[in-house]
């Protein structure tokens, strides 16, 4: 599958800094009775994965919104820098 163009910036920081790649469209099934949700970028084993836009909580996964993606990784660039 096709990763969307906007996520681009996501896929090249991690390819940057040797982090593993992210699985594209990833698919959470739903259960009791909740629908499934579909991250753009999921790293699984790690249970992080970032959406386009609105954000939902799924239990036991961090999933953030694109924009907040890019600060979250921003905050850790910028942290590694201050050492």
């Amino acid at each position: 599958m096709k990763v969307d163009p906007s996520l681009m910036g996501v896929i090249e920081h991690c390819k940057f800094k040797g982090y593993t790649a992210p699985e594209v469209a990833y698919t959470l099934a739903g259960n009791h009775g909740r629908q499934s949700v579909v991250l753009e970028l999921a790293w699984p084993k790690r249970r992080f994965g970032i959406v386009l836009r609105n954000a939902r909580e799924v239990e036991g996964w961090q999933v953030l919104s694109l924009s907040d993606a890019l600060a979250f990784f921003g905050k850790r660039k910028a942290a590694k820098r201050k050492y």
